[in-house]
């Protein structure tokens, strides 16, 4: 929420604060952090000591800074807990993980019938399928995740052979590979941006169409070692024309208030005996009268 920048900017500001929490940790020269991974405002942290060090913990790191308060949550029956969109549970001595909803989600997934191009609706089941490979560790927890995904895109009119063919997709991807760190390389391709409108033709085969031709000059193939790449951007849509992300300069100006106040200049000698006001009443008909200037 807000700007850009604010994520950035909490997490140089909590770093500060993550080093306080890890010496907060040591209690009675034993150190009873085992494990302590943060995101932004969200902490995960295995605690190897009591229920009573720990609540001596909680007291001593809101007490590091004015403003920043830390609260806890996980439940001692079930042994488990929650960090973004996973819930951590420890089932047989081991650490078994699940996806975590909030009561208040809602399925809100791109309808297929949206003015964006076909890929970004092919992805989606795959991406969403993949997402729960990487947080259900057990196969037969996945196996219902994957259903109730299947469910919840088939309420939002995908097809039914794409969503199959997209969890079958994930499904041949170990959770070991999914887990890897996926490592971007560097994209050396042209990029060709053009507005996206549902009628246009297959770009992508035009452009490799006539890179073909044009490499066959060898100065052109040095220029262009690869075809380029299509990037869409976004059309014009409703929400554009009416959430303007800077509004006009005349609604930025600054506002005249209406009224009679104050000047509250040094030595005003009518001052004392101003009122604020924004209307005038008749001492006799006791009618108001707006005053449409601004007066001192």
């Amino acid at each position: 929420m807000g700007t850009r920048a604010a994520p950035t900017y909490a997490n140089i500001f909590m770093s500060k604060i993550d080093l306080l929490v890890k010496k907060c940790g040591i209690i009675n020269m034993n150190n009873l952090i085992y494990f302590y991974k943060r995101f932004i405002d969200d902490i995960l942290v295995i605690w190897t000591g009591t229920f009573e060090q720990f609540l001596l913990f909680m007291d001593t790191i809101n007490q590091l800074h004015p403003t920043i308060k830390f609260t806890y949550s996980f439940n001692t029956v079930s042994r488990s807990t929650t960090f973004l969109d996973t819930e951590i549970k420890i089932v047989n001595n081991k650490i078994s993980t699940d996806l975590y909803k909030k009561e208040t989600d809602k399925v809100q997934y791109l309808l297929p019938t949206s003015c964006h191009p076909s890929h970004v609706c092919k992805n989606i089941p795959y991406s969403l399928a993949l997402r729960l490979v990487r947080i259900c560790s057990d196969p037969q927890v996945l196996e219902q995740r994957l259903n109730e995904l299947k469910d919840m895109l088939i309420s939002r009119q995908y097809n039914k052979n794409i969503i199959n063919s997209a969890i079958q997709r994930a499904l041949n991807i170990t959770r070991h590979d999914a887990l890897k760190k996926v490592e971007k390389s560097k994209n050396e391709r042209v990029t060709f941006a053009i507005t996206y409108h549902p009628k246009l033709p297959s770009i992508s085969s035009i452009l490799n169409k006539h890179w073909k031709t044009m490499t066959k000059d060898p100065r052109m193939t040095n220029i262009f070692p690869k075809p380029p790449m299509v990037a869409f951007r976004q059309p014009s849509n409703l929400k554009k024309m009416l959430c303007h992300a800077k509004l006009p300069a005349q609604l930025t100006s600054k506002r005249q208030l209406t009224g009679m106040k104050k000047c509250n200049q040094d030595g005003c000698p009518t001052c004392p005996y101003i009122l604020y006001s924004k209307e005038v009443k008749s001492s006799i008909t006791k009618e108001a009268f707006l005053i449409k200037g601004q007066f001192r």
